[in-house]
């Protein structure tokens, strides 16, 4: 059975608790691990998952972008998100994507499949509702016209940037925010103060705001955001953890701004051929996953290695300038 915003409200309420670094959370935007024939490593996505939920998850976005949920058949979408909802257990929530199909018809199904699996949201993306350049009430109608015929079903937003980025004005929001059916929304502009008046709307309903970006981490979570889905925190997931938790403590305001500082020059290296810089990054903590991906055709260099690397030691004395143990 399909889950929904009631029970979203009552079993999960760690996901959509109360704005501030109190109750913000990590939500760690999952990776697909493959065996050497790129079909899909079963076991290494649930000790990924176990990975993320001992380094401060306390949620997971599966089937999404980093998942190469484009590169996945529908049958292993599912599979991956069913893998996931059963080993993170009930108090763990999961969303995901859930918004594929050449028709209105097809993404209703897509919606409905997905809410069967019993995420705690299905998450829709923007840039699925219209053609780019499109009229953003044509954008607006079309996704509520599918929140319309799948209801009962919580969902969620994500700015994604395949096909294209289509980016949720404030104005926006508010509408979505309206209905009572939106619970996530994972935000991929890293405009503080476009984040700032989502945060304002989000205060006092179950419509919470998650950003994507590594670049801009304290200062959202200082701002009062619910949490972070960077696709950094695959690989150092306790960092972004830490910053939720500690993130409004002004006795800490040196560490946050020390670690702000760093993770701006980590992400751009993480995003270097990801996700095989990821994969490459998790291996080397011991997760015992393949450095291959069907999106990314390119094999990691020397150069991208060494600097990889370099990478890894970096965040091992953040861990130890900011008292975290390793996971």
């Amino acid at each position: 059975m399909a889950v929904g915003a009631v029970s979203l409200l009552g079993r999960n309420a760690n996901l959509i608790s109360a704005n501030g670094a109190a109750g913000a959370k990590l939500i760690p935007v999952m990776l697909t691990p493959y065996r050497p024939d790129l079909s899909i490593d079963t076991s290494g996505l649930e000790r990924l998952i176990e990975f993320y939920h001992k380094s401060g998850a306390v949620g997971f976005f599966a089937n999404c972008l980093s998942s190469e949920m484009y590169q996945l058949s529908g049958e292993e979408r599912r599979k991956i998100t069913a893998i996931t909802v059963q080993h993170a257990g009930r108090m763990l929530p999961v969303v995901a994507t859930g918004s594929f199909g050449d028709t209105m018809a097809d993404q209703v199904t897509c919606v409905k499949q997905m809410g069967d699996i019993g995420v705690d949201a299905v998450v829709l993306i923007t840039g699925h509702f219209a053609e780019k350049g499109q009229d953003a009430r044509v954008f607006m109608d079309n996704l509520l016209s599918l929140a319309d015929q799948t209801k009962g079903i919580s969902l969620g937003t994500y700015e994604c940037p395949v096909p294209y980025k289509r980016l949720l004005s404030a104005a926006e929001f508010q509408e979505l925010s309206d209905t009572g059916r939106f619970t996530y929304h994972k935000d991929t502009s890293g405009d503080i103060e476009q984040l700032k008046k989502k945060i304002a709307i989000s205060e006092g309903g179950p419509y919470r705001v998650f950003s994507a970006h590594a670049q801009t981490a304290v200062p959202f979570i200082q701002a009062g955001g619910s949490g972070l889905s960077p696709i950094a925190a695959n690989c150092f997931p306790e960092i972004f953890a830490w910053i939720c938790k500690h993130g409004q403590q002004p006795e800490l305001s040196d560490q946050l701004n020390y670690i702000q500082q760093e993770l701006i020059a980590a992400e751009e290296i993480v995003s270097l051929k990801y996700p095989l810089s990821a994969k490459y990054f998790l291996r080397k903590r011991g997760i015992p996953i393949e450095v291959n991906s069907r999106m990314q055709n390119r094999q990691l260099t020397t150069a991208d290695t060494e600097t990889l690397d370099k990478l890894y030691n970096t965040v091992d004395k953040w861990r130890r300038d900011l008292g975290i143990s390793f996971v």
